[in-house]
């Protein structure tokens, strides 16, 4: 995990200008439901308490009969995260409105996001990498974002999360923290945070084959 470097004077200024700036659009984008990773990142430069991006929550767990469990549990080893799901990201600790992605984790350990979002032109997809076995992954991934009003490059986000898969590989829980990286560079981590969940994306056959 990256360390956040002792803002100077000047990155300062610049966070808080850009926070000047973005205020009227954030507003807006709370207003009409637009709660996307930028808006996260850039709805302040103060860093909350994130939640610890712990391992597997076993009080989260349905129980279920031992050899349903064991077959379920052989079935998401099998699978693990392979695939596209479809996420809904609930609204954030920092108060940001909800919104819904499609998230694929490649086998080779890359992984691509796109949400609802993209209309808005505040922020590009996102890309990442995962790793993890059994029901317990990490996932790191970036994206560029943009000023609201010029569409001007105004920095990266970067999103950790901790997920934890379902016995039966279909579902998953994750937790997130959001930090947010000046277009020079400086970090400045857990602006936000918040959980989300994921559903996997199945091939539905065509009718009558």
């Amino acid at each position: 995990m990256c360390r956040s470097k002792i803002l100077s004077p000047l990155a300062v200024a610049a966070i808080v200008l850009c926070s000047i700036t973005m205020a009227p659009a954030q507003s807006k984008d709370a207003s009409s439901g637009r709660g996307n990773w930028g808006a996260r990142a850039l709805s302040g430069s103060v860093a909350i308490t994130p939640p610890q991006l712990a391992d597997n929550d076993s009080t989260s767990i349905t129980t279920i009969p031992i050899a349903e469990e064991e077959a379920n549990e052989a079935t998401a080893k099998v699978k693990g995260l392979t695939g596209t799901w479809r996420v809904a990201i609930p609204t954030s600790a920092g108060g940001l409105p909800p919104f819904n992605a499609y998230q694929t984790f490649s086998s080779d350990g890359t992984f691509t996001e796109v949400s609802d979002l993209l209309t808005t032109q505040t922020e590009s997809p996102a890309h990442g990498v995962w790793s993890g076995k059994k029901n317990s992954y990490q996932l790191t991934f970036e994206l560029f974002v943009f000023d609201p009003g010029t569409k001007a490059p105004a920095g990266r986000v970067r999103v950790r999360c901790a997920i934890t898969l379902s016995p039966d590989g279909e579902t998953f829980a994750a937790d997130s923290v959001v930090d947010f990286i000046t277009p020079d560079g400086e970090i400045i981590e857990g602006v936000d945070s918040g959980p989300f969940s994921g559903t996997r994306v199945k091939v539905v056959p065509i009718s009558g084959t």
